[in-house]
C-alpha cells in the first residue's frame, strides 16, 4: 500500500505542473462524471 501511495503522490504532482494533463486526466473526467450523475439523476422513474 505504502509504495501505491507514493506513487499516485509522485504522479499527482508531476501531472498538476503540465495543463493539458491535469485537463485531461483529471478535469475532464470529473465534469463528465458530474454531468452524467446529474443526467442520470433527472432520468431516475422514481
Amino acid at each position: 500500500m505504502r509504495a501505491f501511495i507514493n506513487h499516485f503522490s509522485f504522479e499527482f504532482r508531476t501531472g498538476i505542473r503540465n495543463k493539458s494533463l491535469l485537463l485531461l486526466n483529471y478535469l475532464f473526467p470529473l465534469a463528465f462524471y458530474a454531468m452524467m450523475g446529474l443526467l442520470m439523476a433527472e432520468l431516475n422513474p422514481t
